[in-house]
């Protein structure tokens, strides 16, 4: 029995272009789907971080916003973030002033009876009409509006 030897092959590869453009909307599609998803994830990463980081107090969000402006090329605003950042830091850290009273607020109101805490918004709301705040009393109206409802 005699032997077949190949010597030599020849061959060619030859791909549709109505295949090559499928293959092709195939891969930017795919690519597509891979950029949103990631753009999600980024997104739901920093409405997180915004949630449990930055709303936490008001210095938290003065930074947040500083080095947001500092992404943004912002840098004459620079000189009062700081400021700003300084007061509102001392003003919210856990044993400023503010957070203290509010803590001494808190701990009177939850003692109170209802009655007396409407007396207590009525004050409150003469105050801020008496200097003016016309518009904080509508938002002191409208936070008990919630409430009761």
């Amino acid at each position: 029995m005699g032997a077949l030897k190949i010597l030599e092959v020849n061959y060619s590869l030859r791909i549709e272009d109505e295949d090559r453009e499928a293959a092709r909307r195939r891969h930017a599609l795919s690519n597509r789907k891979f950029l949103e998803s990631l753009e999600r994830e980024r997104v739901g990463a920093e409405l997180a971080f915004i949630r449990q980081v930055v709303l936490q107090d008001p210095a938290s969000a003065e930074i947040y916003k500083f080095l947001q402006l500092s992404k943004g090329g912002a840098e004459a605003a620079y000189g009062e973030i700081y400021d700003r950042l300084a007061v509102l830091c001392s003003e919210w850290s856990p044993d400023g002033q503010w957070v203290l009273l509010a803590r001494v607020l808190h701990e009177f109101l939850t003692e109170l009876p209802p009655a007396a805490k409407e007396d207590l918004l009525v004050i409150i709301q003469a105050c801020m009409e008496a200097s003016g705040r016309l518009d904080l009393v509508d938002k002191v109206r409208a936070v008990v509006d919630r409430v009761d409802s």
